[in-house]
């Protein structure tokens, strides 16, 4: 990201930004050498990616409702792995209102084993990260809408955490002055590619939904994102500083 940054804007630079290097990084306050509205024009979107809830195959809690239940008559345990799964986590022990063992992961690979072995309870990751896997059951997803992936899961919005949203995306940019025309028909190229029948199949197998934007859309939506998390990690920590806790 720093390297397009700093690229000529002569139309011949392009890279792909995500949710974890532009918005979840401010949120979060990690130090970056780059600025994700000044230093990038957005070119076009490419998918937004769910992240899930889920359990082993065979845990108790049949539901988000039930898991919440047992977790404020036990304590329970949690894994993540990446700065967009502890920012949601974060969050939802604050809306919640639960006291939760964390478990941080470098792999989430090891996070999926410990949790389908039992070792772990809940499991927060990328939805792309469990389609399929028949070991886990999912109990929520925490984007707007449910996803094409598993219709069947609930959103967090729906099991009752009003305005709770956060997800994963990609999307392509531009070094800041790369010129209007360039950006235009890039974007003109790309969503019609991804409009494709196959492409959105394709996505849809990685647990990723196709979204197509203009610039000025997607201008808008990152900036609305930056917000949103931003907005629930300073909650989140201002929750942890009234009533510190052991993890």
């Amino acid at each position: 990201m720093q390297a397009a940054a700093r690229a000529k804007p002569d139309g011949y630079t392009f890279v792909v930004g995500s949710a974890s290097g532009m918005s979840v990084a401010l949120a979060l306050g990690n130090p970056i050498p780059y600025d994700p509205i000044k230093d990038f024009v957005p070119v076009g979107f490419l998918n937004t990616a769910a992240m899930a809830f889920a359990v082993r195959k065979d845990h108790p809690a049949r539901s988000l409702e039930e898991f919440v239940a047992m977790a404020k008559n036990k304590k329970l345990s949690y894994a993540t792995s990446g700065a967009l799964a502890q920012l949601i986590a974060d969050g939802f022990e604050q809306r919640a209102n639960l006291d939760m063992l964390r478990v941080n992961y470098k792999a989430t690979g090891d996070a999926i084993l410990d949790v389908m072995a039992g070792r772990v309870d809940l499991l927060i990751t990328a939805l792309s990260s469990i389609v399929g896997n028949g070991g886990l059951r999912p109990l929520a997803v925490a984007s707007p809408a449910r996803t094409s992936s598993l219709p069947s899961v609930p959103t967090l919005i729906e099991a009752g955490y009003k305005d709770f949203q956060i997800v994963g995306w990609s999307g392509v940019f531009a070094p800041a002055g790369t010129p209007e025309r360039i950006v235009a028909r890039f974007n003109l190229e790309l969503n019609k590619a991804v409009g494709r029948a196959e492409v959105r199949k394709l996505f849809e197998t990685l647990g990723a939904d196709v979204v197509q934007l203009s610039p000025a859309q997607i201008s808008v939506f990152l900036r609305e994102d930056i917000a949103r998390l931003d907005g629930m990690a300073k909650a989140a920590a201002q929750a942890k500083d009234a009533s510190p806790r052991q993890n």
